[in-house]
């Protein structure tokens, strides 16, 4: 089953002006290009492996980000609420570091770079510390590379060309704002979809083709709806088995076009899944008997790793067909979407 999705796609020009492209889609666009690469075929078939914690008496593992070599990353927390972060090594050996009292690992690149975030014994994410974590142990605090100001809230998805994405939060005029961001080099871009300080946008992913994903939140309704960026324009995904249409989650996205997250049942429990920005399919990485879990990590293989925040045990997902568009598959993708993104620009860039 494909997700629903919302036909309007959303670009903000100066200002953070809403302009909507009607019934043209950006998934219309993209039908043509999976036209040409071909559907996907049917919904993968995986295994689960549960991923050994860390040995610590009292301790609790959660594994957040996975490379394409396997190296792993999150965070172990204990009792007292401290927690350090980490890289994990495919052979399950794990390296702790800290850039804080709460240390979280959520990204690690191909170049076992680690991106994340570090409370202190409050938790709260408007004062807490982004960070990078070079493979050689070199930890750097991430800043608008513009004013030069720390950037509170949480970094995660990191490309190739080191691009990376995350959220901020501000004050402004009395109310707190979180928007999403991308780093590129010397240029910090905001990415929101509204300027309404009720609106809560993230972003979670970046590919090396330079699409986003995250999701963004309207306070005012209570509605979570996933999103794909192209070229600046977002285009929304809600709940794909309309159990709660009101909270979806993307979290990744690899050089395939797969995307990784999880949409809250009525229940509130989390359902991890896959989904194919090509072909709009839907595969679910619900653990079998197990629910609850987040689907962070995605590598470029297709594996998954699943966590939760109501269970010790964290299990890898991996698929035992690829049936996922190749590389140059997902170019003819991008060329479909770029071509409204050449016309329409929602994010404001600061060079």
């Amino acid at each position: 089953m494909g997700f629903a999705f919302n036909t309007n796609s959303t670009a903000c020009g100066n200002g953070g002006n809403a302009m909507k492209l009607g019934s043209v889609s950006l998934f219309a666009l993209a039908a043509a290009a999976a036209t040409i690469i071909g559907a996907s075929g049917p919904a993968l078939a995986g295994s689960y492996t549960l991923i050994t914690p860390y040995v610590s008496t009292g301790t609790t593992t959660q594994v957040l980000g996975i490379n394409d070599a396997g190296y792993m990353t999150g965070s172990i927390a204990d009792a007292s609420g401290s927690a350090l972060g980490f890289s994990r090594d495919p052979a399950g050996v794990y390296t702790t570091f800290s850039a804080g009292y709460a240390t979280t690992g959520r990204n690690i690149s191909n170049s076992n770079s680690i991106t994340g975030y570090a409370t202190d014994a409050t938790g709260a994410l408007m004062t807490d510390t982004q960070f990078q974590r070079s493979a050689g142990g070199v930890i750097t605090t991430l800043v608008n590379p513009v004013t030069s100001e720390a950037l509170h809230g949480i970094a995660q998805g990191q490309n190739a060309s080191g691009a990376i994405v995350g959220d901020y939060l501000y004050a402004s005029g009395g109310h707190n704002f979180r928007h999403g961001y991308e780093i590129n080099g010397s240029t910090f871009t905001d990415i929101a979809a509204s300027t309404d300080f009720r609106v809560k946008t993230t972003a979670r992913g970046i590919n090396d083709a330079g699409i986003i994903v995250g999701w963004n939140r309207d306070n005012s309704t209570g509605i979570t709806q996933a999103y794909v960026d192209v070229g600046g324009i977002l285009t929304f995904f809600s709940d794909p088995n309309a159990l709660n249409a009101n909270t979806t989650y993307f979290e990744d996205i690899n050089n395939n076009g797969l995307v990784s997250g999880e949409f809250a049942d009525a229940a509130g429990l989390l359902h991890p899944f896959l989904f194919n920005i090509t072909t709009d399919k839907f595969t679910d990485l619900t653990p079998p008997g197990i629910l609850d879990y987040f689907a962070f990590g995605l590598n470029n293989a297709g594996q998954v790793v699943l966590t939760s925040s109501s269970s010790p045990d964290n299990y890898l997902y991996t698929p035992t067909s690829t049936a996922v568009p190749e590389p140059a598959g997902a170019a003819l993708m991008l060329f479909g979407f770029g071509l409204v993104g050449q016309v329409l620009r929602r994010r404001n860039r600061t060079a």
